[in-house]
Protein backbone atom coordinates (compact mmCIF):
# COMPACT_ATOMS: atom_id res chain seq x y z
CA UNK A 1 0.00 0.00 0.00
CA UNK A 2 1.14 3.53 -0.80
CA UNK A 3 2.12 4.91 2.64
CA UNK A 4 2.00 8.54 1.49
CA UNK A 5 -1.53 8.03 0.19
CA UNK A 6 -2.50 6.41 3.50
CA UNK A 7 -1.24 9.39 5.50
CA UNK A 8 -2.75 11.99 3.17
CA UNK A 9 -6.19 10.37 3.08
CA UNK A 10 -6.26 9.70 6.84
CA UNK A 11 -5.14 13.21 7.77
CA UNK A 12 -7.70 14.75 5.44
CA UNK A 13 -10.45 12.91 7.33
CA UNK A 14 -9.57 14.49 10.67
CA UNK A 15 -11.74 17.52 11.35
CA UNK A 16 -9.84 20.79 11.16
CA UNK A 17 -6.98 19.54 9.02
CA UNK A 18 -7.15 21.00 5.52
CA UNK A 19 -4.96 20.56 2.44
CA UNK A 20 -2.19 22.88 3.66
CA UNK A 21 -2.19 21.26 7.08
CA UNK A 22 -1.98 17.76 5.61
CA UNK A 23 1.02 18.79 3.50
CA UNK A 24 2.76 20.44 6.46
CA UNK A 25 2.31 17.43 8.72
CA UNK A 26 3.49 14.93 6.12
CA UNK A 27 6.49 17.07 5.20
CA UNK A 28 7.37 17.28 8.89
CA UNK A 29 7.13 13.51 9.35
CA UNK A 30 9.37 12.93 6.35
CA UNK A 31 11.93 15.53 7.40
CA UNK A 32 12.17 14.05 10.89
CA UNK A 33 12.84 10.57 9.51
CA UNK A 34 9.96 9.25 11.57
CA UNK A 35 7.84 8.36 8.58
CA UNK A 36 8.15 4.59 8.67
CA UNK A 37 9.15 3.90 12.27
CA UNK A 38 7.00 6.12 14.43
CA UNK A 39 3.78 4.93 15.96
CA UNK A 40 1.13 6.52 13.75
CA UNK A 41 -1.41 7.39 16.40
CA UNK A 42 0.94 8.87 19.00
CA UNK A 43 2.92 10.81 16.42
CA UNK A 44 -0.09 12.46 14.81
CA UNK A 45 -1.74 13.06 18.15
CA UNK A 46 1.22 15.26 19.10
CA UNK A 47 1.91 16.81 15.69
CA UNK A 48 -1.55 18.11 14.91
CA UNK A 49 -1.41 20.51 17.86
CA UNK A 50 2.12 21.62 16.99
CA UNK A 51 1.70 22.27 13.29
CA UNK A 52 -1.87 23.51 13.03
CA UNK A 53 -3.56 26.55 14.49
CA UNK A 54 -6.35 24.35 15.69
CA UNK A 55 -7.80 25.14 19.11
CA UNK A 56 -9.62 21.81 19.18
CA UNK A 57 -7.42 19.04 20.57
CA UNK A 58 -7.42 16.02 18.29
CA UNK A 59 -8.41 12.81 20.03
CA UNK A 60 -6.38 9.65 19.56
CA UNK A 61 -9.59 7.78 18.69
CA UNK A 62 -10.14 10.16 15.78
CA UNK A 63 -6.67 9.42 14.44
CA UNK A 64 -7.15 5.67 14.77
CA UNK A 65 -10.54 5.76 13.01
CA UNK A 66 -9.17 7.98 10.22
CA UNK A 67 -6.40 5.50 9.47
CA UNK A 68 -8.76 2.53 9.55
CA UNK A 69 -11.00 4.37 7.10
CA UNK A 70 -8.13 5.35 4.80
CA UNK A 71 -6.72 1.83 4.73
CA UNK A 72 -10.14 0.43 3.86
CA UNK A 73 -10.66 2.96 1.05
CA UNK A 74 -7.26 2.25 -0.50
CA UNK A 75 -7.79 -1.52 -0.31
CA UNK A 76 -11.20 -1.20 -1.96
CA UNK A 77 -9.75 1.06 -4.63
CA UNK A 78 -7.13 -1.54 -5.53
CA UNK A 79 -9.85 -4.18 -5.78
CA UNK A 80 -11.78 -1.94 -8.17
CA UNK A 81 -8.76 -1.38 -10.42
CA UNK A 82 -8.27 2.20 -9.23
CA UNK A 83 -4.72 3.45 -8.72
CA UNK A 84 -3.58 6.30 -6.49
CA UNK A 85 -0.73 8.79 -6.98
CA UNK A 86 0.57 11.32 -4.47
CA UNK A 87 2.63 14.46 -4.95
CA UNK A 88 5.62 12.50 -3.62
CA UNK A 89 5.47 9.84 -6.36
CA UNK A 90 7.68 9.85 -9.44
CA UNK A 91 4.68 9.51 -11.77
CA UNK A 92 2.94 12.60 -10.38
CA UNK A 93 2.27 14.84 -13.43
CA UNK A 94 4.75 17.71 -13.47
CA UNK A 95 2.07 20.07 -14.81
CA UNK A 96 0.23 19.84 -11.49
CA UNK A 97 3.15 21.49 -9.73
CA UNK A 98 2.27 24.76 -11.46
CA UNK A 99 -0.88 24.91 -9.32
CA UNK A 100 1.21 25.63 -6.24
CA UNK A 101 -0.59 25.13 -2.95
CA UNK A 102 -3.81 24.17 -4.76
CA UNK A 103 -2.15 21.19 -6.46
CA UNK A 104 -3.76 17.91 -5.40
CA UNK A 105 -1.87 16.03 -2.70
CA UNK A 106 -3.18 12.83 -4.21
CA UNK A 107 -5.49 11.67 -6.96
CA UNK A 108 -7.09 8.45 -8.11
CA UNK A 109 -7.14 7.20 -11.65
CA UNK A 110 -8.14 4.44 -14.04
CA UNK A 111 -6.49 4.05 -17.42
CA UNK A 112 -3.11 5.12 -18.74
CA UNK A 113 -1.33 7.96 -16.95
CA UNK A 114 0.84 8.46 -20.05
CA UNK A 115 -2.08 10.37 -21.53
CA UNK A 116 -1.01 13.38 -19.42
CA UNK A 117 2.75 12.84 -19.33
CA UNK A 118 3.74 11.94 -22.88
CA UNK A 119 1.51 14.08 -25.08
CA UNK A 120 0.65 17.76 -25.44
CA UNK A 121 -2.65 18.36 -23.65
CA UNK A 122 -5.36 20.97 -24.05
CA UNK A 123 -8.53 21.46 -22.02
CA UNK A 124 -11.69 21.76 -24.12
CA UNK A 125 -14.66 22.95 -22.10
CA UNK A 126 -17.99 24.70 -22.35
CA UNK A 127 -21.65 24.74 -21.51
CA UNK A 128 -23.78 21.65 -20.96
CA UNK A 129 -26.57 23.34 -22.94
CA UNK A 130 -24.66 23.64 -26.17
CA UNK A 131 -26.43 25.31 -29.10
CA UNK A 132 -26.70 23.67 -32.54
CA UNK A 133 -24.05 26.09 -33.80
CA UNK A 134 -21.79 25.33 -30.84
CA UNK A 135 -22.22 21.63 -31.42
CA UNK A 136 -21.26 21.92 -35.09
CA UNK A 137 -18.18 24.10 -34.72
CA UNK A 138 -17.21 22.39 -31.47
CA UNK A 139 -16.98 19.02 -33.19
CA UNK A 140 -15.18 20.51 -36.18
CA UNK A 141 -12.46 22.20 -34.13
CA UNK A 142 -12.18 19.39 -31.59
CA UNK A 143 -11.50 17.00 -34.46
CA UNK A 144 -8.82 19.37 -35.73
CA UNK A 145 -7.21 19.50 -32.28
CA UNK A 146 -7.13 15.71 -32.00
CA UNK A 147 -5.76 15.37 -35.54
CA UNK A 148 -2.97 17.76 -34.53
CA UNK A 149 -1.74 15.25 -31.95
CA UNK A 150 -3.25 16.69 -28.78
CA UNK A 151 -4.82 14.80 -25.90
CA UNK A 152 -8.05 16.52 -24.91
CA UNK A 153 -8.85 17.16 -21.24
CA UNK A 154 -12.40 17.78 -20.08
CA UNK A 155 -14.95 16.90 -17.40
CA UNK A 156 -17.18 14.18 -18.94
CA UNK A 157 -20.25 16.41 -18.61
CA UNK A 158 -22.93 16.44 -21.27
CA UNK A 159 -22.61 19.12 -23.93
CA UNK A 160 -19.20 20.55 -24.77
CA UNK A 161 -17.25 18.09 -22.58
CA UNK A 162 -18.84 15.18 -24.40
CA UNK A 163 -17.95 16.73 -27.76
CA UNK A 164 -14.29 16.94 -26.74
CA UNK A 165 -14.09 13.35 -25.49
CA UNK A 166 -16.01 11.94 -28.45
CA UNK A 167 -13.68 13.62 -30.93
CA UNK A 168 -10.81 11.68 -29.37
CA UNK A 169 -12.42 8.26 -28.93
CA UNK A 170 -13.96 8.37 -32.41
CA UNK A 171 -10.39 8.43 -33.73
CA UNK A 172 -9.10 5.88 -31.24
CA UNK A 173 -7.06 8.55 -29.45
CA UNK A 174 -6.65 9.04 -25.69
CA UNK A 175 -8.58 11.69 -23.80
CA UNK A 176 -8.68 12.64 -20.13
CA UNK A 177 -11.85 13.00 -18.06
CA UNK A 178 -11.54 14.75 -14.68
CA UNK A 179 -14.47 13.80 -12.46
CA UNK A 180 -16.14 15.61 -9.52
CA UNK A 181 -16.80 12.31 -7.76
CA UNK A 182 -15.20 9.01 -6.86
CA UNK A 183 -14.33 6.80 -9.82
CA UNK A 184 -16.97 4.29 -8.75
CA UNK A 185 -19.60 6.99 -9.28
CA UNK A 186 -19.27 7.97 -12.92
CA UNK A 187 -21.13 11.22 -13.46
CA UNK A 188 -23.26 11.89 -15.39
CA UNK A 189 -24.78 8.43 -15.79
CA UNK A 190 -25.50 9.23 -19.46
CA UNK A 191 -21.76 9.07 -20.10
CA UNK A 192 -20.95 5.77 -18.39
CA UNK A 193 -20.45 4.14 -21.80
CA UNK A 194 -18.29 7.05 -22.93
CA UNK A 195 -16.12 6.58 -19.84
CA UNK A 196 -15.55 2.96 -20.85
CA UNK A 197 -14.66 4.03 -24.38
CA UNK A 198 -12.11 6.47 -22.95
CA UNK A 199 -10.38 3.61 -21.15
CA UNK A 200 -10.50 1.38 -24.23
CA UNK A 201 -8.72 4.09 -26.23
CA UNK A 202 -5.83 4.40 -23.79
CA UNK A 203 -7.32 7.42 -22.04
CA UNK A 204 -7.62 8.37 -18.40
CA UNK A 205 -10.33 8.85 -15.78
CA UNK A 206 -9.01 10.97 -12.91
CA UNK A 207 -10.38 12.35 -9.65
CA UNK A 208 -9.08 13.66 -6.35
CA UNK A 209 -12.13 12.13 -4.62
CA UNK A 210 -12.03 8.61 -3.23
CA UNK A 211 -14.54 5.87 -3.96
CA UNK A 212 -17.96 6.42 -2.45
CA UNK A 213 -17.89 10.19 -2.92
CA UNK A 214 -20.80 11.50 -4.96
CA UNK A 215 -20.66 14.77 -6.92
CA UNK A 216 -21.54 18.08 -5.27
CA UNK A 217 -21.64 21.66 -6.47
CA UNK A 218 -18.44 22.56 -4.64
CA UNK A 219 -16.62 19.59 -6.13
CA UNK A 220 -17.52 20.65 -9.67
CA UNK A 221 -15.73 23.94 -9.06
CA UNK A 222 -12.82 22.23 -7.31
CA UNK A 223 -12.16 19.89 -10.21
CA UNK A 224 -12.01 22.78 -12.66
CA UNK A 225 -8.53 23.68 -11.46
CA UNK A 226 -7.35 20.13 -12.20
CA UNK A 227 -8.49 20.35 -15.81
CA UNK A 228 -6.45 23.52 -16.12
CA UNK A 229 -3.51 22.03 -14.27
CA UNK A 230 -3.27 19.05 -16.63
CA UNK A 231 -3.32 21.21 -19.77
CA UNK A 232 -1.03 23.59 -21.62
CA UNK A 233 -3.99 25.78 -22.46
CA UNK A 234 -7.79 25.96 -22.39
CA UNK A 235 -10.16 26.31 -25.35
CA UNK A 236 -13.80 27.18 -24.74
CA UNK A 237 -16.37 25.94 -27.23
CA UNK A 238 -19.34 27.92 -25.94
CA UNK A 239 -20.31 29.56 -22.66
CA UNK A 240 -22.58 32.10 -21.07
CA UNK A 241 -21.16 34.85 -18.86
CA UNK A 242 -21.59 32.88 -15.64
CA UNK A 243 -21.09 29.29 -14.56
CA UNK A 244 -18.51 26.56 -14.33
CA UNK A 245 -16.84 27.34 -17.64
CA UNK A 246 -16.10 30.91 -16.58
CA UNK A 247 -14.71 29.55 -13.32
CA UNK A 248 -12.34 27.33 -15.32
CA UNK A 249 -11.40 30.34 -17.45
CA UNK A 250 -10.43 32.18 -14.26
CA UNK A 251 -8.28 29.24 -13.15
CA UNK A 252 -6.63 29.28 -16.58
CA UNK A 253 -5.73 32.96 -16.30
CA UNK A 254 -4.61 32.62 -12.67
CA UNK A 255 -2.35 29.73 -13.68
CA UNK A 256 -0.88 31.83 -16.49
CA UNK A 257 -2.08 29.38 -19.12
CA UNK A 258 -3.22 30.31 -22.61
CA UNK A 259 -6.98 30.85 -22.91
CA UNK A 260 -8.87 30.86 -26.21
CA UNK A 261 -12.53 30.87 -27.25
CA UNK A 262 -14.31 29.77 -30.38
CA UNK A 263 -15.86 32.88 -31.88
CA UNK A 264 -17.75 32.25 -35.13
CA UNK A 265 -18.24 35.24 -37.39
CA UNK A 266 -21.98 34.62 -37.71
CA UNK A 267 -22.91 34.09 -34.05
CA UNK A 268 -26.48 33.06 -33.31
CA UNK A 269 -26.88 32.87 -29.54
CA UNK A 270 -25.04 31.23 -26.64
CA UNK A 271 -21.55 32.66 -27.04
CA UNK A 272 -21.91 35.63 -24.69
CA UNK A 273 -19.13 34.41 -22.38
CA UNK A 274 -16.80 33.80 -25.32
CA UNK A 275 -17.37 37.34 -26.58
CA UNK A 276 -16.87 38.83 -23.12
CA UNK A 277 -13.50 37.11 -22.59
CA UNK A 278 -12.23 38.09 -26.03
CA UNK A 279 -13.48 41.68 -25.76
CA UNK A 280 -11.69 42.03 -22.41
CA UNK A 281 -8.53 40.67 -24.08
CA UNK A 282 -8.42 37.84 -21.56
CA UNK A 283 -8.73 35.22 -24.30
CA UNK A 284 -7.82 34.81 -27.95
CA UNK A 285 -10.65 34.39 -30.41
CA UNK A 286 -10.78 31.48 -32.85
CA UNK A 287 -12.87 32.11 -35.95
CA UNK A 288 -11.26 29.76 -38.45
CA UNK A 289 -8.95 26.77 -38.83
CA UNK A 290 -5.88 28.92 -39.48
CA UNK A 291 -6.28 30.77 -36.18
CA UNK A 292 -6.70 27.50 -34.33
CA UNK A 293 -3.57 26.06 -35.95
CA UNK A 294 -1.52 29.05 -34.80
CA UNK A 295 -2.70 28.58 -31.24
CA UNK A 296 -1.98 24.86 -31.36
CA UNK A 297 1.52 25.63 -32.64
CA UNK A 298 2.06 27.84 -29.60
CA UNK A 299 0.82 25.13 -27.24
CA UNK A 300 3.10 22.59 -28.92
CA UNK A 301 6.00 24.99 -28.43
CA UNK A 302 5.24 25.14 -24.72
CA UNK A 303 4.99 21.36 -24.55
CA UNK A 304 8.35 20.94 -26.26
CA UNK A 305 9.89 23.46 -23.84
CA UNK A 306 8.24 21.73 -20.89
CA UNK A 307 6.57 24.93 -19.74
CA UNK A 308 2.83 25.58 -19.62
CA UNK A 309 3.21 29.18 -18.46
CA UNK A 310 3.15 32.21 -20.71
CA UNK A 311 6.62 32.60 -22.18
CA UNK A 312 8.24 35.89 -23.15
CA UNK A 313 7.92 34.78 -26.73
CA UNK A 314 4.14 34.42 -26.51
CA UNK A 315 3.18 38.04 -27.13
CA UNK A 316 5.51 38.20 -30.13
CA UNK A 317 3.93 35.09 -31.56
CA UNK A 318 0.46 36.51 -30.98
CA UNK A 319 1.34 39.65 -32.91
CA UNK A 320 2.92 37.73 -35.75
CA UNK A 321 -0.17 35.55 -35.93
CA UNK A 322 -2.42 38.63 -35.89
CA UNK A 323 -4.28 37.07 -32.98
CA UNK A 324 -3.53 39.53 -30.18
Amino acid sequence: MNKDALYILALSKIYGIRRKGVARILDYIKSEGAYMEADICNLLFNLTDKLLRNKRRVKKEEVINAFYFAESILDQSINKGISVVTKYDSDYPALFNDLGESAPLLFYYKGDLKAVTQYPTVAIIGTRNVSPQGNTIGRKYSDQIVDSGFVTVSGLAVGCDTIAHQSSVSKGRPTVAVLPSGLDNIYPYQNIDLAEEILECGGLLLSEYHIGVRPSRAQFFERNRLQVGLSYGTIIIETATKGGTMNTASHTMNSDRLLACLLPNDIDTGFEGNQLLVNKEEALGISNEEELNKILDLLKYRYEKGNAHHLDLDRTIYKQASLF
